[in-house]
C-alpha cells in the first residue's frame, strides 16, 4: 500500500491548490490590477466574471479543440490532475491488493477477488453521499476533507500482519471498506469542479464554445486523465511493491 500512500500525499497537496482563488493579476483587457498593500483585506474578494475570461490563442489546436484553452487557468488544470490521481489510486489498489493478500494470507485468485467486495459495497453506499456533499458544499472542501480522512486509513495498512489470521483478514477487509468510502467521497470532485469551471468559462467567453456546451470534450479529457492515472498508479504500485 506504499503506492496508495504516495498517491495520497500528492493528491492532498494538489487539493490544497483548490483553495487558491482564480483571480489573476491581469485581465483580458491587458490592464494590471492594483498590487496588494497593508490596507487590503486578508481575504480575497469574490471572483468576478472577468476572472474567467480566457486569453486569446491564435493556434490551430485551440481552434480545433477550444476546451484546451481552459488549461490556461491553473484551477482547471488542478481539477484534471485530481482526476489523474483518482485513477492512480484505483489502479494502485488493483495492483497491490492481490499481491498483499497472497503474501500475507496465501490467498489465491478467487479469495483475493473477494477482498474487492468490501471496496465495491462501500462505494455503492458512500457514492450517493459523496455526490450529495459535492452538491451541498464546495467540491474543493470535500476533496481536501476526503483525502485527509483517507490518510490514517492508508497508513494503517502497514500494520496488517499474517497472524492471527482471522483477525488480520477482518481488519484488512475493514480498511479496504473504509478506503472505498473515502475514494467514493472524492470520486466526483475533479469532474464536478472542472465542469463548474467550464460553465463559468463559457459564460465569460460566449464565442469560445459556440451554442453547445463542450460536455463530450470534457468527458473525453476526464477519461483520458483517468487512463493516464491508472497507468501511472499501476506502475508506481508495482515498482514500490518490489522494494
Amino acid at each position: 500500500m506504499a503506492a496508495s500512500t504516495l498517491v495520497l500525499i500528492v493528491a492532498l497537496v494538489s487539493s490544497a491548490f483548490f483553495f487558491e482563488t482564480t483571480s489573476e493579476n491581469m485581465v483580458d483587457s491587458g490592464q494590471p490590477s492594483q498590487r496588494s498593500s497593508e490596507a487590503d483585506p486578508l481575504l480575497h474578494k469574490k471572483a468576478s466574471r472577468n476572472d474567467y475570461i480566457l486569453p486569446a490563442r491564435n493556434n490551430k489546436i485551440f481552434g480545433f479543440a477550444p476546451i484546451l484553452r481552459c488549461f490556461c487557468k491553473p484551477s482547471f488544470s488542478v481539477a484534471i490532475i485530481l482526476c489523474v490521481l483518482y485513477g492512480a489510486q484505483l489502479a494502485a489498489f488493483d495492483a497491490t491488493v492481490p499481491l498483499e493478500a497472497r503474501h500475507l494470507f496465501s490467498f489465491g485468485s478467487f479469495d483475493s477477488g473477494l477482498l474487492f467486495i468490501p471496496i465495491a459495497f462501500a462505494r455503492l453506499v458512500a457514492g450517493p453521499l459523496g455526490g450529495y456533499l459535492v452538491d451541498r458544499f464546495n467540491p474543493r472542501y470535500v476533496a481536501v476533507s476526503g483525502y485527509i480522512c483517507l490518510m490514517p486509513v492508508y497508513v494503517s495498512f502497514r500494520f496488517i500482519e499474517s497472524e492471527p489470521r482471522q483477525l488480520e483478514i477482518g481488519l484488512y477487509s475493514l480498511l479496504l471498506a473504509l478506503s472505498g468510502v473515502g475514494t467514493a467521497l472524492v470520486a466526483t470532485t475533479g469532474i464536478v469542479e472542472s465542469s463548474t469551471l467550464v460553465g463559468k468559462y463559457r459564460s465569460a467567453n460566449p464565442d469560445l464554445f459556440g451554442d453547445q456546451p463542450p460536455i463530450g470534450s470534457l468527458n473525453g479529457i476526464y477519461l483520458a486523465a483517468s487512463g493516464i492515472g491508472a497507468s501511472l498508479g499501476a506502475m508506481a504500485a508495482g515498482s514500490l511493491r518490489k522494494r
